[in-house]
């Protein structure tokens, strides 16, 4: 038994003429004789790019710019504790990770919204005293996400709202 692809001549009502008809055949076709590398190179695309997650407890802040951060800080091992809140020490450290709600923050926008005249904000899990945030002993608990660059480097980020302090 052979088969032969239909060649339509005329199209279907509306806008599938036959240019378009013949195209859905070829398309068809094209899957059906490439399917299997198709998957392979959507499963590529995806594979190993995002590595791991894990609850991890932010501990110093860097200043990249203007509201924008580099954080370092280490995993948290909840697995021992029965109450996570409790959970002391870290394994592994980190080191540069980002916050990716930080990305477009400017001196004058937070988060994609304008910052309120006399408004101050800070790092993450930071805290405000006098007249300053604090960058280091930082109490920020995040979902880090590790990722691999285009470089090939590890990637640490993760996505969390920065503390604002309103002028009274």
């Amino acid at each position: 038994m052979s088969y032969q692809q239909p060649i339509f001549d005329s199209g279907l009502f509306g806008k599938a003429n036959r240019f378009v008809v013949n195209g859905w055949t070829d398309a068809a076709v094209a899957v059906s004789e490439h399917g299997e590398g198709i998957r392979w190179a959507q499963e590529q695309v995806r594979r190993a790019q995002v590595q791991t997650r894990f609850l991890a407890r932010i501990t110093t802040a860097t200043a990249l710019a203007a509201n924008r951060w580099r954080y370092d800080g280490g995993g948290l091992d909840i697995t021992s504790v029965a109450d996570p809140a409790a959970a002391s020490g870290t394994f592994g450290t980190f080191t540069g990770a980002i916050n990716l709600r930080e990305l477009r923050n400017t001196a004058t926008v937070l988060d994609g919204s304008p910052i309120p005249t006399g408004a101050s904000v800070g790092p993450v899990g930071s805290s405000y005293s006098g007249s300053a945030w604090s960058t280091t002993a930082l109490q920020g608990y995040v979902e880090m996400v590790v990722a691999y660059d285009t470089s090939g480097n590890l990637l640490y980020w993760f996505d969390a709202p920065n503390p604002t302090r309103c002028a009274s």
